[in-house]
């Protein structure tokens, strides 16, 4: 799973009004096939403003839960895709190359504005031989984990 920045704080803070919302992904994440995947500048950058985020990610690093992927593989990912969109409106292209380089089933965020993006195989990876990623946020209704378990 990628958790996009924007999401880190209402799931991992318990004083967020969106924690409880979140309870299913931290059993998963929690749980014995529960992992991160995150990398590249930009995501990394991001993540130096959330300090106590950068502290469980370090943790769920030692533990096995969590995996910075190649800064430059993602990095090449995130510019190719850069250039296949062309649209100022989309600026979570670091977080598609983190789910594409990573192979991730799933894309947790809270910028509906790219849900789109996220979900246009056909156009921005045709070739990474992967299905459609699942989009997940607070307001997803049930917010089902049962994909993440195959």
């Amino acid at each position: 799973m990628v958790i996009d920045t924007n999401v880190l704080p209402k799931m991992f803070n318990r004083k967020n009004t969106d924690y409880c919302k979140y309870n299913k992904f931290r059993e998963w994440i929690y749980g014995p096939k529960g992992h991160i995947k995150y990398g590249g500048s930009k995501y990394l950058m991001e993540l130096k403003r959330l300090v106590k985020i950068v502290r469980l990610i370090n943790e769920f690093g030692r533990s096995g839960k969590a995996k910075c992927l190649p800064r430059t593989e993602v990095d090449a990912e995130q510019i190719r895709i850069e250039g296949l969109c062309n649209q100022k409106r989309f600026n979570d292209a670091h977080i598609l190359a983190i789910a594409i380089v990573g192979r991730c089933k799933c894309i947790c965020s809270e910028d509906k504005s790219a849900h789109q993006f996220f979900k246009d195989r056909d156009n921005l990876y045709p070739n990474a031989g992967l299905p459609r990623f699942n989009v997940i946020h607070s307001s997803t209704t049930g917010l089902d984990v049962s994909h993440l378990y195959e």
